[in-house]
């Protein structure tokens, strides 16, 4: 009878190991959208798998901080000319059963309207990515600076 138990509970342990939809925390209390809530700093920044010094905008770039919130609300404070501090301000939500997060959001010259593919997500490290209107694939890597789960934010 042991066995048996030892089997059944092996075999749900495996099956909910493998259902993950990205690279994640084998086990978590907290849900996604709680864990996602915080302030996450670009740390690098690739393209096409190179790592790259260029940056696909101004809002992303390497110190760029994205924001999300509870609410749905997403800023971006990031550095133009490495001087002025600029804010991109607009709305986050997961997409397409959580394996996409969405953001509009409208910078000091321009919309940014992106589909990031969530290729790793961590209770502090988050990596996205997306292909842009020219076939180039940008993969941004951001570590946690802030989690807002606290804070009710």
């Amino acid at each position: 009878m042991d066995k048996i138990k030892f089997i059944v509970i092996g075999f749900i342990l495996l099956s909910v190991m493998s259902s993950c939809r990205y690279e994640e925390p084998s086990f978590s209390l907290t849900k996604l959208n709680d864990r996602i809530r915080g302030e996450w700093q670009v740390n690098k920044i690739e393209k096409n798998g190179v790592l790259s010094s260029e940056f696909p905008c101004y809002e992303e770039r390497v110190n760029s901080i994205f924001s999300f919130y509870q609410t749905g609300v997403c800023l971006i404070d990031y550095s133009q000319d490495n001087s002025n501090i600029k804010t991109a301000e607009g709305t986050w939500e997961f997409g397409n059963k959580k394996k996409t997060i969405i953001v509009n959001a409208k910078g000091q010259n321009q919309v940014i309207s992106r589909v990031y593919t969530i290729i790793k997500f961590s209770n502090k490290e988050l990596i996205l990515s997306y292909t842009d209107s020219n076939g180039n694939k940008w993969t941004l890597y951001l570590g946690l600076i802030l989690s807002f789960i606290d804070y009710g934010w």
